[in-house]
């Protein structure tokens, strides 16, 4: 009998062995195997060391009025420990004014004017001349700042400027062997830090104050701060039309918009209006049923406004690279000062109004955030250039779920809402730990902190705060019928006359 193919018989050792061999003369690797593969590729490339790098940074800041120009001097000194650089370059580049990234901007210039070291001057390029470094270096630049005629004086102007060295083989390289330094470095918090502390004390005083400035109004001009507020939504939005229309005239892109009229949507910023329109929307509907619910819903609008809407004007302003600190400040007192005034009136002025409002104050804040991240991201990624469907607009599936189950929520029926919200603060918590791994990012080396990982941080946190309010209930309580407009007076109210 004829050995099979399985079983081949090992004459030598006097018994039989067994050999595995496919029945079809070999079908590849199988699936698990492909699957294993990956993974160890993959952990192979997070944690293969790059080639090896030296760098340094630093951030300079000016005040400049229109039309001036000032010149800084940047040094770059390289140990002669580090040895020979195969290659160098050096990155200047506008940064935002909150310090989260770099900007750009048509009101400003940046530009290396002259380069020297111990040897005489060189032609200052991006390239840093590393066979000047072979046994260290000393090197100088010279950099130009200068500002156009429209920049607003005082205005406050922050730039970075980043080396590096790169040096053959493997391994990590000691960082303190290059040291760069800059004339006029910024030192302390970004100038909008102190802008967004004025505001909230306006804020704040707006709340105390309200009260007694509603007292002091006549009676049919207690609504003029609410309608003010509205107004000041609307004027940002004409402001978002008025800059987008500038742009589009200052880079010349008429023609581009008469051949794409979907353009126009990137001009308009349809986010920003649909965010700030919403917010008008709301306080005006709460101006309409302050007399029937005593500005509960009035308030609760007026915090969506003085929270998000302050979260969105310091994102707007602040990406800029040219900042007039004090036209910021002011921007952020008018919009904490007046709605805290309307918060205090409508929170402060009637004993209907005195039920769980902080925590609808959380709950719309939270979620506030949360809704207009999908759509931030829906935007965002259909606009991108690189981006080649749509499909990016699915994010406003989840955006449109927690607004309808918000409006559950409101009228005491939080199930929803609670189910959404774990779910989304779970992929969040999960998102966290993978963007703060390097596993995802293939690197070892940790980044600074930029606007996307503060944008990440926010909407985790939201999350987290937006499932603990979803789980309080909102009383329902039978709709209350609108009093007259000579507004009687209730007790307990502030309207009410003293007692003796």
């Amino acid at each position: 009998m004829l050995p099979s193919r399985r079983d081949v018989s090992d004459r030598a050792l006097g018994r039989p062995v067994r050999v595995m061999m496919p029945a079809d003369g070999g079908r590849g690797p199988s699936v698990r195997s492909l699957i294993v593969l990956a993974i160890s590729a993959l952990a192979l490339i997070a944690t293969t060391p790059g080639q090896p790098t030296i760098a340094g940074r630093a951030i300079g800041e000016v005040v400049l009025d229109g039309g001036q120009a000032v010149e800084r001097e940047l040094r770059i000194h390289v140990d002669p420990k580090a040895g020979d650089a195969s290659g160098g370059s050096i990155y200047l580049a506008f940064q935002a004014a909150s310090g989260l990234q770099t900007s750009y901007t048509r009101d400003a210039t940046l530009t290396f004017v002259a380069a020297s070291d111990a040897r005489g001057s060189f032609g200052p390029s991006a390239t840093i001349p590393v066979e000047r470094c072979v046994s260290g270096c000393d090197l100088a630049y010279r950099i130009r700042i200068a500002t156009a005629r429209d920049v607003l004086p005082g205005s406050r102007i922050r730039y970075e400027v980043d080396v590096s060295l790169r040096y053959d083989g493997f391994g990590p390289r000691d960082q303190s062997l290059m040291r760069v330094d800059i004339d006029g470095s910024a030192s302390g918090p970004v100038a909008p830090i102190w802008a967004l502390l004025a505001g909230v004390l306006a804020l704040v005083g707006g709340i105390l104050a309200g009260p007694a400035l509603h007292r002091m109004l006549p009676q049919n001009g207690r609504r003029g701060p609410g309608v003010a507020l509205v107004a000041l939504a609307v004027g940002l939005i004409v402001w978002i039309f008025v800059e987008g229309a500038s742009n589009v005239l200052a880079l010349d892109a008429l023609s581009q918009l008469a051949r794409s009229p979907l353009l126009v949507l990137v001009v308009a910023d349809p986010w920003s209006v649909i965010l700030l329109g919403t917010l008008a929307w709301g306080v005006w509907s709460g101006l309409g049923r302050w007399p029937a619910d005593g500005g509960w819903l009035l308030g609760l609008s007026t915090v969506a406004v003085a929270g998000l809407g302050g979260l969105w004007l310091a994102w707007r302003l602040t990406s800029e690279a040219v900042l007039q600190p004090f036209l910021v400040a002011a921007l952020f007192v008018l919009l904490g000062g007046v709605g805290g005034i309307v918060t205090g009136q409508a929170w402060r002025t009637d004993p209907r109004a005195n039920h769980d409002r902080w925590w609808a104050a959380l709950a719309v804040l939270s979620h506030g955030v949360i809704i207009a991240g999908f759509g931030f991201l829906a935007e965002q990624s259909f606009f991108d250039p690189f981006a080649n469907s749509p499909t990016s607009l699915l994010a406003l599936i989840p955006a449109a779920l927690v607004t309808l189950a918000f409006r559950q929520w409101l009228r005491g029926r939080q199930f929803w809402l609670a189910l959404f919200d774990l779910i989304i603060a779970g992929t969040g918590l999960l998102g966290l730990w993978l963007w703060s791994t390097s596993f995802i990012g293939f690197t070892t080396v940790p980044a600074r902190l930029e606007i996307d990982d503060v944008a990440v941080y926010l909407a985790v946190a939201a999350a987290l705060v937006a499932v603990v309010t979803s789980f309080h209930r909102i009383p329902s309580t039978a709709p209350v019928e609108p009093i007259e407009p000579i507004e009687p007076v209730i007790p307990g109210s502030v309207d009410a006359p003293p007692t003796t």
